[in-house]
């Protein structure tokens, strides 16, 4: 299933944080994750990053469970972290006196993949892999070692791609056949019903 090892995952915070202080950061990390975990939850990802430029920063926590998570349990712990951050003084993380947003969610079932550890959770799934000069590679993740990932595409064809090269990925949902994303066949079926 390896679901498992998303308790073992690498953490990673992302984006300009304007701290000083990596202790700051260490910290405020540690506190997400124990906030997730003391909630039933795993902390999938953690993004901190300005929507456009000298917009308001967004504190993104991806969060994950066996069986998935619901509305009530992000709108919990997105409570629970703007309570935390709210008590906090602007000398420990100078971003509290500009604009921000919290949001948590789901990863989604196209999640991005963002650590070796994803990749691998996610072997025998359909992948979208982009590299860094620009090449684009789909197919079934098939291997995932300390190095690099390896996609097979539908016509068997293997491409290892060192994970130095890899720039984003993101698992692909495939709808059975007859079926389009959002429901469609769902629509279909409706109006051939009423006939």
């Amino acid at each position: 299933m390896g679901f498992p090892t998303l308790r073992f995952l690498v953490w990673n915070l992302i984006g300009d944080f304007e701290m000083n202080d990596r202790e700051n950061s260490k910290k405020l990390k540690e506190t997400l994750r124990e906030m997730t975990e003391s909630c039933g939850l795993v902390c999938y990802w953690i993004d901190f990053s300005e929507s456009r430029p000298h917009a308001a920063k967004v504190l993104r926590v991806y969060i994950d469970k066996a069986g998935g998570v619901g509305h009530a349990e992000c709108e919990v712990l997105s409570r629970r972290i703007n309570e935390y951050l709210d008590s906090r003084e602007a000398g420990e993380y100078p971003w509290l006196e500009k604009e921000y947003y919290v949001e948590v969610s789901s990863p989604g079932i196209e999640r991005p993949l963002f650590t070796l550890e994803h990749y691998g959770a996610a072997l025998g799934r359909r992948a979208l892999v982009f590299t860094k000069n620009s090449k684009k590679y789909e197919g079934t993740l098939v291997a995932c070692d300390s190095g690099s990932v390896t996609v097979e595409a539908d016509d068997g064809a293997r491409q290892a791609i060192p994970f130095s090269d890899v720039k984003k990925g993101n698992l692909v949902f495939l709808c059975p056949k007859g079926e389009k994303k959002g429901g469609g066949r769902q629509k279909k079926d409706k109006a051939q019903e009423k006939n």
